[in-house]
């Protein structure tokens, strides 16, 4: 097999063997730098016209999956006897690995798993469940990014197909117990297996170690995950809770998919006690809250498959429904189809028993029912998508007038978002992240941030008043310097808010707070040696909203004593044209305190850790100049409001 040629692929060295093959390195034959993995199906299953046919639906699946935290698929080989899946090489270990070696820090454990649920989150809105969470799925590579593997098993969500047809997929460790009873696998199921493996890497330990499979069984059905706590006493109080969520054996209890898990997990770690978010996978799946017309017409003839008149116990081939058809187009994920599903099971049960008046009254009553929680579902998320997705579903239900109302008040609530900001892209690139001259910003250490889009502007009073009119913001303060409730004062940036009102605007308008090693890499126009956005040339009231000096208060704020209306100065834009990354506002970002970079990771995401402080950056209008510098850092409680402390947002 060494030396064999796949595709463009030349094989080198064999990684490992599974149930379905071998992997193997593979370098490119015109650019031996470029190296793949490569799965070679194994010939007991490869000429199975079912599994090829299966297997090529599962890659065009993966083939959508764009996302950091997810291993790329490259390409599907089928040529001459050979089946391979050609994907993304990692380098590190899987999670089997860094379990094998012990409790992980708290913060490591944090950062694992918000990369984990921010790849399940982008998985689950493609239409895609994994299915097979575990440590060995979960990879942590050398240079710090966490990636997803093995979506081998993974399934699109309406559950049309799956590479081993008709079985129970999954490692049994980490299998929900919804599982047991109804097979398949769903989002949250994805989610509580996540939980497990953070209960785990927080325990350093299994959490069924010790038990054979009808004590797995058990386990996951009556027992489940402990408080972490009592094995891992030094764990926060909040990291405990997410994770006895993500773990719950209820699985109402659950987020019920990704986005909602890590909407809840990034709340919680900002020290807001938010409800559990409603499945996010609704927001771009287009059938989302749809039974399929073949599910509701099946149930409304079901009395077709029962006898006139019935004596004796119901037999259960009497009646079968026919296979579904396929889901809609674009990934849908339907929340309800079990609905229909379970109703129908029930009526064939007793329809030996019941005559045909009986079972078409009942089967109409079952229909009613879930087209009645299909209209709960809908607004339960209350998005265009989903308003569209039932509207086109169920053009005739009773409610069709209100979900067509509904729909357009969420068309009106997207208007007033949009044009929310002037984003403003910022390539990616590497960066000596620092300064010798300051000792929290000490060691100066390299880092890599990937390409993203920053606000131009820190979000303005005007911004903020469309966040609270749509109910999903709270009012800042008003004090004396407080630029709300100041109608003069709509075009300053908002100040007075904490670091939960700052994340939640950030929800509502799409974006989130930048990370400290994006915001100085902006900051620095794209990474430059320079301190100060405009360059080495001292702060100055041509470039910066400041107090150049503080001995004398009245030269507060550039001689205003207050903010000033964004982007005043221009002079003191960077290159890339973002305004008052020094002076006007301190700005938050996303990451907790640290009194040194010692520990900070190299890819330009966000620290965290119990810390009960957050990142301030930039500086404002009552500081010296020294606290405009791009390196500086400074930080507070995120509980605190500061008439000097706003943000922007980043994306």
């Amino acid at each position: 097999m060494q030396g064999q040629q796949v595709s463009h692929y030349r094989l080198t060295d064999k990684l490992g063997a599974g149930t379905f093959g071998e992997v193997w390195t593979g370098v490119h034959v015109d650019d031996p730098d470029f190296t793949v993995a490569v799965k070679l199906v194994s010939p007991q299953v490869r000429d199975d016209p079912a599994f090829l046919t299966a297997l090529r639906k599962e890659c065009r699946a993966l083939d959508r999956l764009d996302h950091p935290s997810i291993v790329r698929f490259r390409e599907l080989v089928v040529r001459d006897g050979t089946v391979a899946m050609v994907l993304e090489l990692l380098e590190g270990d899987d999670l089997e690995a860094v379990l094998a070696a012990g409790p992980q820090p708290i913060d490591e454990v944090v950062r694992i798993l918000d990369k984990v649920l921010d790849g399940l989150a982008y998985a689950h809105s493609e239409g895609v469940v994994h299915r097979d969470i575990k440590p060995g799925n979960i990879f942590r590579c050398a240079d710090g990014r966490v990636k997803l593997t093995d979506f081998g098993i993974a399934r699109a969500a309406d559950g049309t197909w799956a590479t081993q047809t008709g079985t129970q997929t999954g490692t049994l460790d980490y299998m929900a117990p919804e599982r047991f009873s109804r097979g398949g696998g769903s989002a949250a199921s994805d989610v509580y297996a996540v939980g497990l493996v953070a209960w785990e890497l927080l325990a350093g330990r299994r959490a069924c170690e010790g038990l054979d499979l009808p004590q797995k069984l058990g386990w996951h059905v009556s027992e489940g995950i402990s408080d972490v706590r009592q094995v891992r006493p030094d764990c926060p109080a909040w990291l405990a809770e997410v994770v006895a969520a993500l773990g719950s054996k209820e699985e109402a209890a659950r987020p019920a998919d990704g986005a909602a898990a890590l909407a809840l997990l990034r709340a919680r770690r900002g020290g807001t006690k938010a409800p559990v978010a409603p499945a996010m996978s609704a927001l771009t799946a287009p059938g989302t809250v749809a039974l399929s017309t073949a599910e509701v017409a099946g149930a409304r003839s079901l009395s077709s498959a029962a006898p006139g008149t019935g004596s004796g116990p119901p037999v259960g081939d009497r009646a079968r429904p026919g296979p579904a058809p396929a889901g809609r187009s674009g990934g849908s994920v339907k929340l309800l189809g079990a609905v229909a599903a379970v109703a129908a099971v029930l009526l064939l049960g007793v329809g030996g028993w019941l005559g045909k008046r009986e079972l078409d009254r009942r089967a109409e009553q079952a229909v009613q029912a879930a087209l009645e929680a299909a209209y709960q579902a809908a607004a339960s998320v209350d998005t265009i998508a989903a308003w569209t997705a039932f509207l086109e579903a169920y053009p005739e239900h009773p409610r069709s007038d209100e979900a067509e109302a509904a729909r357009s008040k969420a068309i009106e609530a997207e208007i007033a978002r949009t044009g929310i900001a002037d984003w403003v892209p910022i390539p990616g690139g590497r960066f000596m992240m620092g300064s010798a001259e300051h000792e929290a910003a000490q060691p100066v250490h390299p880092v890599t941030v990937a390409s993203f889009e920053l606000m131009k502007r820190e979000v303005t009073v005007a911004q903020y008043r469309k966040c609270v009119r749509a109910g999903a913001c709270t009012e800042p303060d008003d004090n004396v310097s407080c630029n709300w409730g100041d109608a003069a004062r709509e075009d300053h940036p908002v100040n007075c808010v904490d670091w939960m009102q700052a994340t939640a605007f950030a929800a509502w308008a799409g974006g989130r707070l930048p990370t400290e090693a994006e915001w100085e890499y902006a900051a620095r126009s794209g990474g430059k040696e320079q301190a100060y956005p405009w360059g080495n040339e001292p702060a100055t009231c041509s470039r910066a909203i400041m107090s150049p000096d503080m001995e004398r208060s009245h030269t507060s704020g550039c001689g205003e004593n207050r903010t000033w209306p964004v982007c005043s100065k221009p002079e003191g834009n960077s290159a890339q044209g973002v305004c008052d990354l020094a002076g006007n506002v301190f700005e938050m970002n996303q990451d907790t305190w640290h009194e040194t970079y010692e520990g900070a990771p190299a890819d330009g995401t966000a620290r965290e850790s119990a810390s009960s402080q957050r990142v301030l950056r930039g500086g404002g209008w009552a500081r010296d100049p020294s606290r405009l510098r791009a390196s500086h850092r400074h930080r507070d409680a995120p509980e605190r409001r500061y008439i000097n402390v706003g943000f922007r947002l980043a994306r």
